[in-house]
This record gives structure tokens, sequence and C-alpha cells, in this order.
């Protein structure tokens, strides 16, 4: 977020970044610092703040894309753990270095053997996680469940198993 400092005149950028995208517009309008007089606009559009201002935000954003960057990284872990937990229900894999088995789940197994379009195979796996497993998962989510029960599916030794599991973040 680009902002004025009334002082000076400089202008200096407020950040907040996560995952490679600035929240600190965000996080500044969120908390009413837009409204309640922090930070106003100029004639010509430009955010524009007093220095004390400006340096209470750059520390407040500091522990605030932390604490975002925390919360980020334990969703992904709680994500990979989904995903992970929905490979080994339709895939029936036991772990690594263990054999390769038949699908655990029937209807997975049918749909692989008739040559269904992926986006079959993709809802199949939305409705098992939702239905079977009480898991909510996004279409993307289930893609790279998809991408690896089909790497899993054509395997021809347990190494292999072991990566399409591997890339669920999956310990092998």
């Amino acid at each position: 977020m680009k902002v004025r400092i009334s002082e000076t005149g400089q202008e200096v950028e407020l950040k907040a970044v996560v995952a490679g995208v600035n929240w600190a517009q965000e996080i500044i309008g969120n908390a009413g610092a837009t409204i309640d007089g922090q930070f106003t606009r100029s004639d010509d559009g430009e955010w524009v703040c007093d220095a004390e201002t400006y340096t209470w935000w750059v520390e407040e954003l500091k522990e605030r894309a932390k604490e975002m960057e925390a919360e980020r990284e334990e969703q992904e872990a709680t994500n990979g753990e989904q995903l992970q937990s929905l490979f080994r229900a339709i895939s029936g894999y036991e772990g690594p270095g263990a054999a390769w088995t038949s699908a655990k789940d029937e209807r997975w197994a049918t749909l692989r053997r008739t040559g269904a379009a992926r986006t079959e195979l993709i809802e199949h796996l939305r409705g098992y996680a939702d239905n079977v497993l009480s898991l909510t998962l996004t279409d993307a989510e289930c893609s790279r469940v998809c991408e690896a029960l089909i790497e899993y599916d054509e395997a021809d030794n347990a190494n292999d198993n072991d990566h399409a599991y591997a890339k669920l973040g999956g310990e092998v």
C-alpha cells in the first residue's frame, strides 16, 4: 500500500506479504484505519498518514503477516492431511514400501476401468470425501488427489506408489 508521509511528503510502502500477496491495505481497512482518520486520501487519491502512524503500522503489519503466514501453513498442513486421507481411502495405500493393492473403493476402480472422464473422477472424489470421510474439498484439491491416484493406479512398484502419495505431502 503506497502512502505519503504528511510531514515530509515522502512516498513509502506498507507491506504485509503472505504467499506473494500484499495484504496491507486490506488489514488497514479492516481495522478501520482508513475511516478513523489514521489514513486519509489526498486530492489526487493518494493515501496519506503522519510519520507516527506509519511507524506503528509498519510494526503491526509485520506481526499480522507472521500470524497470517502461520495460519496459512497450518491450513496447508490440514489440507494435506485431508488429501492424504482421501488418497488412502480410495487407493488402499498402506504406507511406504507397501505392495500395491487394488482400490478399496469399487466405484473408483469401475470408473478407471471404464475410462471415465477426469471430471467424473473428480466429482466422485469430492462426493466420497464429503459423504464418506466428512471432508469438504475444492475441485483443485480433488484434482490433485485424482492425479496422484491415477499415478498410483499405473504404478509398477512400491516406490512409484510412495511417489504418488508423496505428491500430496505424505511422508514416505
